[in-house]
């Protein structure tokens, strides 16, 4: 172990990213994602069991309802050289696990809440590729990638926090950013912005996306270019 760095067990603690020591997740932070993510959560889920009622993610991360996207998302990363990918908000990374991510030298999921983390690393820590960390990815400096997914994240939370944290995506020097955005929703029409959920509002900054791959509900996952 060095500088929260567990190599036995190839996971990242919080101080770990190029020698950084960022504050401590808040007990805050933490209530603040729970509460958020209390509505999408299967309500008898436990971090033991993940797939029991297949994922404690809720429908959203069902395998049937991620066929496409994960299909569409291996094929973009692969055309557009994506190696080192991060993310934010990875859950239990139930629908990710069933995508071809083979083309990656590294894939780094951060969320903010232990037990996800440790749940993860028992499931899948075994792939050669694939390491989690325990980040909160508003504030905590990002490890350096190619792209950051940031799936059914942003909107969960206040707009202030969900600006701070694509601010912190953009300090990481990743190129891109894949996110879960509904365009033209009655946020981005009314000009009140309560939860991010149209990423391509002046606010952000992102301006439209250079292109869109299929999810589900009437939600995209867009992709933008951090560095225009």
């Amino acid at each position: 172990e060095y500088v929260d760095i567990h190599f036995a067990t190839k996971r990242t603690g919080p101080r770990s990213t190029h020698g950084y020591f960022p504050p401590p997740i808040t007990d805050e932070a933490r209530s603040r994602l729970r509460r958020a993510r209390a509505a999408y959560l299967m309500p008898d889920a436990t971090p033991d069991r993940v797939f029991a009622t297949e994922t404690r993610d809720g429908p959203l991360a069902d395998l049937a309802a991620t066929r496409a996207l994960r299909a569409e998302l291996s094929d973009w990363l692969e055309k557009n050289g994506v190696r080192r990918l991060v993310d934010a908000g990875c859950g239990s990374f139930h629908w990710l696990a069933h995508a071809d991510l083979d083309m990656l030298e590294s894939y780094v999921g951060c969320d903010i809440l232990p037990e996800v983390i440790d749940a993860n690393q028992r499931l899948h820590g075994q792939r050669g590729n694939v390491l989690f960390a325990l980040k909160d990815v508003v504030s905590a400096p990002l490890p350096a990638c190619d792209a950051i997914l940031c799936r059914n994240l942003l909107y969960l939370m206040p707009a202030g926090d969900g600006l701070a944290a694509i601010a912190n995506f953009r300090a990481s020097g990743a190129r891109w950013l894949i996110a879960s955005t509904w365009p033209g929703s009655t946020e981005a029409d009314s000009g009140e912005i309560e939860t991010l959920t149209d990423l391509s509002v002046a606010a952000t900054g992102l301006g439209k996306p250079v292109m869109t791959l299929t999810d589900t509900s009437g939600m995209s996952l867009g992709i933008w270019s951090l560095r225009t």
